[in-house]
């Protein structure tokens, strides 16, 4: 073989190389974008987005949810932990207050304050504590109808609550410490949610939301009690327990299985959905709210949608208007409490005076905030 043709060879065979290797780069630049775009590792510009603006939203909120506020010409309301009147162990009322407040300023809506009312008159030896976590103040000049008559009563108490200091030496103090609550897209209902079980881990009582309108003395029935929404749901709007015992087992389960499995971007998870399911695997064992016993169930009962939810979620606007006054008057005659549920309420009004059953139990049952509501509760 001649030089020349041993050079074009050669040649030949660099060419040939730099061809397979340009098609490997090729078939490897396919293969990573095919590998890229699978199902399992999809980069999805919108969740990176979305996580950013989840951790942006944590921020601001850990500082609303802390005393940042400078001077404020009024004063703070005292913590519930360290005030010299406490909570009595196994015998007071809780409401959680959690939206943020970024003005500091004490809020209440009239509808709220009812709630708060109605549990304070139905009920006057019992003491209500009404706790803000947002740091809150009461205005020197206060100015708010609603609030000044809640401060008529001696058993209501306006606490503030921190958050980090409430949870610290509970089961649920190290999950809390992380923040990762604060990431929820809806944190004041999982909020309430949480709060609700950290509270009755530490003193027992009786937990009520403030969309519920109390309707006669909550500890006519001995504790150790929750609703039932229906045959295969309970309900945590009301929640009453003791201070001890196999109930504090209860609440300490839940409150484990909450911090064990939060969903930040699930609304219903947290709540009833959670408890239902803690009662129905780990508790009582059964599937229907029927059989959900004191001896099922660790010495708590479930009693039947009557007692605390009288009225469906979907049927809640019976509530307001004047055409369904008796069926709804019906049904929450013999009840202790009825839900307003907010979620699909909130923007429904009652105007003070005209006629509907939750007309009648308010000026019944919180008649001082009826008084003073305005036009509208």
């Amino acid at each position: 073989m001649s030089f020349q043709d041993s050079k074009k060879q050669k040649s030949t065979s660099k060419l040939t190389k730099a061809v397979l290797f340009h098609i490997f780069l090729v078939s490897l630049g396919f293969y990573y974008v095919k590998f890229l775009s699978s199902k399992e590792y999809t980069i999805n510009i919108e969740d990176i987005e979305l996580n950013q603006l989840r951790t942006q939203r944590a921020n601001e909120s850990v500082k609303c949810y802390q005393d940042n506020f400078g001077e404020i010409d009024g004063k703070r309301l005292q913590e519930v932990l360290t005030a010299a009147r406490q909570p009595k162990i196994g015998k007071t009322i809780f409401f959680h207050v959690t939206e943020c407040n970024p003005s500091g300023l004490i809020t209440l809506t009239p509808r709220q304050a009812c709630a708060i009312e109605s549990a304070a008159f139905n009920n006057p030896t019992v003491d209500v504590f009404v706790l803000f976590a947002s740091p809150t103040y009461v205005p020197n000049n206060l100015d708010s109808s609603v609030i000044k008559a809640l401060l008529k009563y001696k058993n209501i108490f306006l606490r503030n609550n921190n958050l980090w200091i409430y949870t610290e030496d509970t089961p649920a103090g190290g999950w809390f410490r992380g923040e990762s609550i604060f990431r929820s897209d809806f944190l004041t209902t999982h909020l309430s949610e949480f709060m609700r079980l950290v509270t009755l881990w530490r003193y027992g009582g009786i937990y009520v939301n403030l969309d519920v309108l109390v309707l006669d003395d909550l500890y006519y029935f001995p504790p150790n009690t929750i609703g039932a929404l229906d045959n295969s749901t309970v309900g945590n709007a009301v929640i009453n327990v003791d201070d001890g015992g196999e109930s504090h087992n209860v609440v300490a389960t839940i409150l484990k299985h909450f911090v064990e499995n939060f969903k930040g971007d699930s609304l219903e998870h947290n709540g009833a959905q959670q408890i239902t399911t803690v009662l129905k695997e780990k508790i009582c064992k059964v599937n229907d709210t029927q059989s959900m016993t004191a001896e099922q169930c660790w010495g708590m009962d479930v009693y039947p949608s009557r007692t605390y939810y009288p009225i469906e979620k979907e049927n809640a606007r019976y509530l307001f208007e004047e055409e369904h006054i008796s069926e709804a008057m019906e049904v929450t005659y013999f009840t202790l409490t009825v839900r307003l549920w907010d979620e699909v309420t909130k923007d429904s009004k009652y105007k003070v005076g005209s006629v509907s059953a939750l007309g009648l139990h308010a000026y019944s049952n919180c008649p001082r905030i009826y008084k003073s509501a305005g036009a509208y509760l």
